[in-house]
């Protein structure tokens, strides 16, 4: 009788609740900054069958303004935001980066209070999704900072073009998390959540990427004071030197696998006015003549396309600077304003 009543006492009893699952409880607070955003599309631009609205997730960064992904308010003609009570309002776009897959919007609130970014991140550190994916409200996945790297466009399409790096996690990325945040365990802001990579074609392993934080501020700034990014681009598609065939490799005359390939220039783009020279390709999509390689941009070797954008990232339009190219197995310097 005693182990009975014994049993029942230890099976009644509240769970202990650890330190970890405190921390994260704290954290999802930040649910009150987050919000679910609807983009609804003309009805000429709907194929059949599909649905006029794209949902994702977007949290305020100052009374009034929320950041969102470029891609969930692409072609949107109407925009309405539901807060964490329910309430529904109309947004506005303040500015957009394509660049970085970052929108800006404002909505007549000054109530919610806006999160802050963090300062530092650290590969192993907590990570905390929040957003509004597949209808679900107050969605809250946890898991890691996986790493910080350059992530090439062919494994992560539609995403920003001109990111350096992005932030890869294994917490839960579900569709409509798209634009909320990325949260260490003080609640600060590590990214905003960009999409869901598969790291092979049978999607086995999933991984969240998200924008870096001092990529978000600094386009975020730009978008809330000019309404546009002010951060310099080529306006070109590349292929890192490493990439290529050995043979294409002494056909560039290239004594090391470093560079950036131009495989295209955009039309009316600062490369097509600096003279810089894509690469074409024959019916089957190879390469048949090579473009200029971009080994240098003031005097600092550009090892590759993650490379190239960083030290863009670092330049504002208007500003003049020296690249070095290869082009046909000679190295020309060339002044170009971006």
């Amino acid at each position: 009788m005693t182990a009975g009543l014994w049993i029942a006492s230890r099976s009644t009893a509240p769970r202990l609740t650890t330190q970890n699952e405190l921390n994260t409880v704290s954290v999802a607070g930040a649910l009150e900054s987050v919000v679910k955003i609807a983009a609804r599309s003309p009805p000429e631009l709907v194929a059949p069958g599909q649905s006029p609205s794209e949902t994702g997730s977007g949290f305020f960064v100052a009374r009034g303004l929320i950041v969102t992904n470029a891609h969930v308010i692409s072609g949107a003609v109407t925009l309405r935001v539901t807060l964490r009570d329910g309430r529904e309002l109309p947004a506005v776009v303040v500015g957009v980066d394509g660049g970085y897959d970052l929108a800006l919007l404002r909505v007549s609130t000054n109530e919610i209070a806006p999160l802050e970014f963090a300062t530092t991140n650290q590969s192993g550190q907590k990570v905390i999704v929040l957003g509004e994916p597949l209808g679900y409200r107050n969605f809250v996945a946890v898991g890691t900072l996986s790493s910080v790297s350059y992530v090439a466009q062919d494994n992560a399409d539609g995403i920003g073009s001109e990111l350096p790096q992005l932030m890869l996690t294994d917490a839960q990325v579900l569709p409509g998390n798209s634009g909320g945040p990325a949260l260490d365990s003080s609640g600060r802001v590590l990214g905003v959540v960009a999409a869901q990579f598969r790291s092979n074609s049978s999607g086995e392993r999933a991984y969240g990427l998200a924008i870096p934080y001092w990529l978000a501020q600094t386009a975020i700034r730009d978008l809330e004071q000019f309404g546009r990014p002010r951060r310099a681009s080529l306006g070109v598609r590349l292929l890192d030197a490493a990439d290529l065939s050995p043979l294409t490799l002494e056909t560039l005359k290239l004594d090391s696998a470093r560079g950036a390939l131009i495989l295209s220039v955009e039309p009316e783009s600062v490369a097509e006015r600096a003279g810089l020279r894509g690469s074409d390709t024959d019916e089957s999509g190879r390469l048949s003549q090579l473009g200029d390689v971009i080994v240098e941009l003031n005097a600092v070797p550009i090892r590759g396309q993650e490379s190239l954008l960083q030290a863009l990232s670092r330049v504002r339009i208007g500003q003049t600077v020296t690249l070095t190219i290869l082009r046909r197995g000679k190295l020309l310097p060339l002044r170009v304003t971006l």
